[in-house]
């Protein structure tokens, strides 16, 4: 009886202190156990509120700027990535045999092709000329010109005379042109296995025995020249250029320069019986803030002083891309 009364001052107090919203809400009629049910505070919606983690890919980029499209003279065909070398002949090394003063690591050499050569080149050349690009840069690159309102198309490279970055041009001395011909020069098996060796074309001029070292990365090939010139019977090297736009069949152009995190594009686009030399000639230049954030420069890319701005920023950007700068 004493039970019971307590119980049910402790109910009476709760209903008056609780005021509408009491601590006890069950009484298990079949027993004199009281079920006391605390509700748990409302979440707070704001701490709740949390972004969603989306992968790091470059379809996932919202562009905020719209961008003018290029000309309908320029057939800007839209941006296919690069076919990756099937395979890489590779060369099985004898027993001991190794080379030493090798440029660039493993995981580098490993890390090119990438999907698109020539902005891969852009990126290398952003980066102060390394063996290969950094991943984070070429990234950037990526995003900033497939952001870009007007499509580009797989032949945009840095101009014709640049770094190829893939063929290293030798020149030998008679014997050496023989035994390699003949796959039977050794000497050149480390550095061809270990930089990818996809082909090598030979040439006999009245200059010399040429051949070109196609390899399967893209490289700073002036980096690499050294190793190639010490070999026995080679007399010099050269790093092989971006082809002609005659031979590419196809005048389309970038380069790219960088402050801090602010980057700029200098796009040229050829059209009009380009074998003579392009009836239309038309320059884009952009700048990026941010990866994927851009914008064009000089207000425009048509007529007047914003198309001479434009080209002038090309020509200087573009005088870093020179082999041997």
């Amino acid at each position: 009886m004493a039970k019971a009364a307590v119980l049910m001052l402790f109910l009476c107090t709760c209903l008056i202190s609780c005021k509408g919203d009491p601590l006890l809400t069950e009484v298990d009629a079949a027993s004199t156990d009281v079920v006391v049910v605390v509700p748990l505070p409302t979440p707070d919606a704001s701490i709740l509120d949390l972004p969603v983690l989306m992968p790091d890919v470059l379809a996932s980029v919202d562009l905020p700027v719209a961008l003018p499209e290029a000309p309908a003279s320029v057939d800007l065909p839209t941006l296919v990535p690069d076919s990756l070398p099937s395979a890489v002949n590779t060369v099985t090394l004898d027993s001991g045999e190794s080379c030493s003063g090798l440029i660039g690591t493993p995981a580098e050499i490993a890390s090119t092709p990438r999907l698109f050569r020539g902005l891969e080149l852009v990126a290398m050349n952003l980066d102060g000329g390394p063996i290969v690009a950094s991943q984070g840069t070429y990234d950037r690159v990526v995003t900033d010109v497939t952001s870009r309102a007007a499509p580009i198309s797989t032949g945009l490279m840095p101009p014709s005379g640049s770094m190829s970055g893939r063929t290293i041009t030798l020149t030998v001395d008679d014997s050496t042109f023989a035994s390699m011909q003949a796959g039977t020069y050794a000497a050149w098996d480390c550095l061809n296995s270990y930089y990818g060796l996809m082909s090598t074309d030979f040439l006999t001029a009245p200059n010399g025995n040429i051949l070109d070292v196609v390899l399967k990365g893209t490289y700073n090939t002036e980096l690499i020249l050294g190793l190639y010139a010490a070999l026995p019977g080679v007399v010099s090297v050269l790093s092989g250029e971006v082809p002609s736009d005659v031979a590419r069949g196809s005048y389309q152009h970038i380069c790219a320069g960088r402050v801090n995190d602010t980057y700029q594009y200098a796009f040229v686009y050829g059209s009009g019986d380009c074998e003579s030399g392009c009836s239309n000639v038309d320059y884009y230049c952009y700048e990026s803030t941010a990866a994927g954030v851009v914008a064009p420069l000089y207000g425009g890319v048509d007529g007047g002083s914003d198309r001479t701005q434009c080209r002038n920023l090309y020509t200087q950007l573009c005088q870093a891309y020179k082999i041997g700068n």
